[in-house]
């Protein structure tokens, strides 16, 4: 991160930007990867104004450590855990930089890029953003799942302040899970699971999902996905589709990305789709939507 807080708040590029999605060409999004562009959720337009950029953001991803505590082929060929030494420095970087820039935050999402719980620099984040005297609940939790228990919640200070919790699962049983989740536990997660689904039940975080990332292992899955996450009293169910983010080579990428419409798995991912679990309510197909309505009426789903 170069220059201060309000330096990259109100940058250039960050200008630019805000105006690609307020004049609604939204060209540096991804077509394929934006889940609003992809199930023709964007907002329209909004008329140029001149009102004045806000002091700080309402809400901030924090992203900036990929330290996770399973290597999931999906994102990383192996285990990712930065060291003391680099954990303190960001310590630093949070603090002096990022802090005095959430300060009016009302959602902060932790992370998108690791887990917040197997990062040591994230549980320090956390620690901090908890003992803030700030407007309960604004913690958003994207997390692999396995260390999100009670503990966590005790030890850092967890408790009225998280709004929701993403738990990225990728399989409906364990073997699958193995393969996908390298290093997790089925049976320790479905027991982090438990835990969150009582907190929700209770009204103690707003909202439970799972996710799913859909490839060529798991995608006869995504039904049994949607009954998984009702049994463990998630709200909400979130599907997407893989991503390279440069650890693959192009040739095996194809082989996994079953949503290619070259792929040979193809016309059996589309039939799938037709399956009418993935049309309830709760369901969001995000950047597969546009698959859905491809398969439409005449797939039939068996």
């Amino acid at each position: 991160i170069d220059g201060d807080g309000e330096g990259f708040w109100t940058s250039e590029i960050a200008t630019e930007i805000r105006r690609s999605v307020t004049e609604g060409d939204f060209s540096h999004c991804s077509r394929w990867h934006c889940p609003a562009i992809a199930a023709r959720r964007l907002p329209k337009a909004r008329p140029k104004t001149d009102k004045p950029v806000p002091a700080s953001p309402r809400r901030v991803i924090l992203s900036h450590d990929r330290s996770c505590n399973i290597s999931c082929p999906s994102c990383r060929k192996d285990l990712i855990l930065i060291d003391h030494a680099s954990s303190r420095r960001l310590d630093e970087l949070f603090e002096d930089r990022l802090l005095p820039l959430l300060a009016n935050a009302e959602q902060i999402k932790v992370t998108g890029s690791g887990d917040p719980f197997g990062s040591r620099h994230f549980r320090s984040v956390l620690k901090a953003l908890c003992a803030q005297d700030a407007p309960p609940r604004r913690l958003q939790l994207h997390t692999n799942g396995l260390l999100a228990n009670e503990r966590a919640w005790n030890d850092l200070g967890l408790w009225d302040n998280v709004s929701s919790v993403w738990v990225s699962v990728d399989a409906a049983d364990e073997e699958t899970y193995s393969e996908l989740r390298r290093g997790g536990d089925f049976d320790q997660l479905l027991g982090a699971l438990k835990f969150l689904g009582a907190l929700r039940r209770a009204g103690a975080i707003e909202s439970l999902r799972l996710d799913f990332v859909v490839q060529a292992r798991n995608f006869d899955q995504m039904g049994n996905f949607v009954d998984l996450a009702q049994r463990v009293g998630a709200d909400k169910v979130y599907f997407l589709r893989l991503r390279n983010w440069g650890h693959e080579s192009a040739e095996n990428f194809r082989k996994l990305d079953v949503c290619d419409q070259d792929h040979p798995a193809y016309d059996a991912l589309l039939a799938r789709l037709g399956d009418p679990r993935l049309a309830q309510p709760n369901v969001d197909l995000g950047s597969i939507a546009t698959l859905r309505r491809e398969a439409g009426a005449t797939r039939v789903y068996g």
